[in-house]
């Protein structure tokens, strides 16, 4: 029978497993993103990048409302997962509106990291909250036109920061300069974040 004291040790394991798995945030990692994948052969694509050395997966959940496309929700999650059960971090960029209707969908899945836009919620601390009492890694996601201002409230919750160079679902020209600008703030504000780079990546 799990007493209260058993079920405190339980959640707060849970929760330290999620702080400790993603390693030294001034360490370079490049997570492929799932979407430019070959959806009729997905899981030998996501196999190969995994093979040629991709530590975390990057999943960028689209719901036509928060960002104009539609990509996928939380069963091709956890079919991806079901392929690779351990030691691939699961990175799940929520681009939906009110993600907190969506968290636990995503974490049963078996996401790593649920991140979530400032414009998505208005209860952006309550989701960043609620993520972490679920036991993974919380973050925040900066568009183009987003300042770190939007996201300064929460960033000690946070374990990542997602810039992003392209507004989500629209491409176009990339916003290094402004990104650039939003990485400083954001290592100057907390210098143990991770943050992440999405939209337009290249070998340049």
């Amino acid at each position: 029978k799990m007493t209260p004291l058993t079920l405190f040790f339980a959640a707060l394991l849970s929760t330290c497993s999620a702080l400790i798995h993603l390693g030294p945030p001034d360490r370079i990692i490049v997570s492929p993103s799932v979407a430019k994948a070959d959806f009729l052969n997905l899981g030998a694509d996501l196999e190969a990048a995994v093979t040629a050395g991709a530590e975390w997966l990057h999943f960028s959940v689209q719901d036509g409302r928060m960002v104009p496309k539609i990509s996928f929700g939380a069963p091709v999650v956890a079919a991806c997962r079901q392929k690779f059960p351990q030691n691939t971090i699961f990175d799940v960029k929520l681009g939906c509106v009110e993600p907190e209707h969506r968290v636990a969908d995503f974490v049963k899945a078996g996401a790593d990291i649920l991140s979530v836009h400032p414009e998505s919620t208005v209860q952006l601390g309550a989701v960043i909250n609620k993520i972490k009492e679920a036991g993974v890694a919380a973050g925040v996601v900066l568009n183009p036109g987003t300042s770190v201002d939007a996201v300064e409230h929460v960033l000690d919750q946070c374990q990542v920061a997602v810039v992003m160079l392209v507004n989500p679902g629209y491409g176009g020209p990339k916003y290094m300069k402004q990104a650039i600008n939003k990485i400083k703030q954001l290592r100057r504000l907390k210098p143990d974040l991770h943050i992440s780079v999405d939209g337009g990546v290249n070998e340049k």
